[in-house]
């Protein structure tokens, strides 16, 4: 239906909702909320009478100060089926219109997963005992989430705030399609995903859109930025959409888009995994990342492909300028008005990328820049310059290889063009190739002898190598610690099953039976 937007909020999982020893609940990937009937006998106090403690594994209702009336409330005392995140969970008593009185508790969860139950059942591995052999294996101390804590009564007001954007979280991007679905599949940083799952849950982070001809991904909190907005080649069904978290290989590069768009235009519905990608002089070698998996049901399936699955409006996606979904549909054109360009030769093409680029450049958003420095590239491969600032967006991104490529190449142009060597020894530092870094310092400095930057450069990466020296040989003292241990546990072991095979052999010596020789 046209003007039909369907959105996706949270991620459902199997079974939606159950029950255990009277407890009911619901539950999303991300979060799981307990209902539960209060027995008569507690059912008349308010939540200022309920002491709450929560772990990030165990959770315990008491009424203060009535230790009589803790057996009407064991139905929500227990260890719970899996770890839990306490500060962003929540629980009220409310009186409802029936009169009953219902506790509920809702629990974010710690994991992007479903919980087949409730409750834990058998052993718990947060209540095992440690035993060590020696002083230096002492039991670890307890983190402050596996310790019980007061919670605080009331519902949290639903706010969407900023968490991250979308530059520093997504990493790489994939589409495919086949007869009868169009997928997305977004790929993103591990250390920027940990980062913001510090705040929120993972299945919290993420919004989609769908209408039958747009389409928009976003990050809740910053949905004026959004990671895909455009629109669609052909109609979907809305209601259809599935999405998931899902662990795939890292897709090349954004920039290889603009060197090979056939090889796009063929490439068939994404699998959950897919081709090993060359790291360095390594081939091959997969890099399993999370990656948030969106799949378009088409509305009319049929053996030909479409030409381009989604058709973005680079306008829109700049920073807090992305219009609403439905403000696409209403101006039924999602594409500014493009200049003329009949008559551009290479080099106004190049400018036009190189100007998108350096806006990027300038709010940070190096991801896009990179992008827009490729195009360029394309266009004007001779362009020293263009390399530079591509490189220092790779930098940024910690792609180093490729950004020490780009110096290389800058260099190749323009070997008397100091700020190349500036580019090279940053990436060589990020890559931990200390004297290497060093010397390509020294070499722009030796061109340009007055800028002070090359002292404090060369500095700069003499510190990082020391303090890089020194974890190694921390590392070293620790490995060589815990090889101790473990041959001297093993030592031990081995001592004491050749004392009880001593003591079984005198045993049957003096007389006893083997089955008695063997109990001792």
């Amino acid at each position: 239906m046209e003007g039909r937007v369907f959105k996706l909020r949270e991620f459902t999982c199997s079974p939606p909702k159950g029950s255990s020893k009277g407890v009911d609940f619901v539950q999303t990937m991300s979060k799981i909320t307990l209902r539960h009937v209060l027995k008569k006998e507690v059912e008349s106090f308010t939540a200022n009478d309920f002491t709450v403690e929560m772990s990030c594994w165990e959770l315990r209702v008491r009424v203060e100060g009535h230790k009589e009336l803790d057996e009407h409330l064991a139905a929500l005392n227990g260890d719970l089926y899996a770890d839990v995140r306490r500060e962003l969970s929540w629980w009220t008593v409310e009186r409802e219109a029936s009169g009953n009185t219902v506790f509920t508790v809702q629990l974010a969860k710690k994991e992007h997963k479903a919980w087949t139950t409730l409750w834990k059942i058998g052993t718990n591995h947060h209540r095992k005992s440690h035993f060590g052999w020696t002083a230096q294996q002492k039991a670890p101390m307890k983190k402050a989430e596996e310790v019980l804590a007061k919670i605080k009564p009331g519902k949290p007001e639903e706010k969407e705030t900023f968490v991250i954007n979308r530059e520093n979280l997504c990493a790489g991007l994939e589409d495919g399609q086949d007869d009868a679905v169009a997928t997305f599949r977004i790929h993103f940083d591990k250390h920027a995903l940990d980062k913001a799952c510090e705040k929120v849950c993972l299945g919290n982070l993420f919004g989609v859109d769908v209408m039958e001809r747009y389409f928009k991904v976003f990050i809740r909190g910053d949905e004026k930025s959004p990671i895909l907005l455009g629109e669609l080649h052909g109609p979907v069904i809305p209601e259809k959409t599935r999405w998931e978290i899902v662990k795939a290989v890292l897709p090349s590069d954004p920039e290889d888009e603009d060197e090979a768009p056939q090889q796009q235009q063929q490439r068939s519905a994404l699998q959950p995994h897919q081709q090993g990608r060359r790291i360095g002089a390594q081939a091959n070698v997969p890099q399993y990342v999370s990656c948030l998996q969106i799949t378009l049901t088409k509305a009319k399936p049929g053996k030909k492909p479409w030409p381009k699955i989604l058709n973005e409006n680079v306008q829109a996606l700049e920073r807090e300028a992305a219009p609403m979904i439905e403000e696409l549909c209403a101006a039924k054109a999602i594409r500014a008005p493009s200049p003329d360009r009949t008559d551009w030769k290479p080099e106004d093409h190049s400018k036009e990328n190189k100007t998108k680029g350096d806006n990027c450049f300038k709010k940070n958003e190096w991801r896009d820049a990179s992008v827009y420095y490729t195009r360029a590239i394309n266009h004007t491969p001779d362009d020293y310059k263009l390399y530079s600032n591509r490189s220092v967006c790779y930098t940024k991104l910690k792609k180093y290889d490729k950004a020490l490529q780009d110096a290389h190449k800058c260099i190749s142009l323009n070997q008397s063009w100091p700020k190349a060597y500036f580019r090279q020894g940053q990436a060589l530092r990020g890559l931990q190739r200390w004297e290497d870094a060093i010397n390509a310092f020294a070499e722009g400095r030796f061109r340009d002898p007055k800028n002070p930057d090359w002292a404090r450069e060369i500095d700069k990466t003499e510190d990082e190598r020391d303090k890089w020296d020194e974890e190694m040989r921390e590392q070293r003292r620790l490995k060589r610690e815990a090889d101790m241990t473990q041959e001297l546990n093993e030592a031990t072991l081995v001592a004491e099953r050749e004392a009880m095979a001593t003591v079984a052999e005198q045993a049957l010596k003096a007389g006893k039976s083997r089955k008695e020789a063997g109990e001792l």
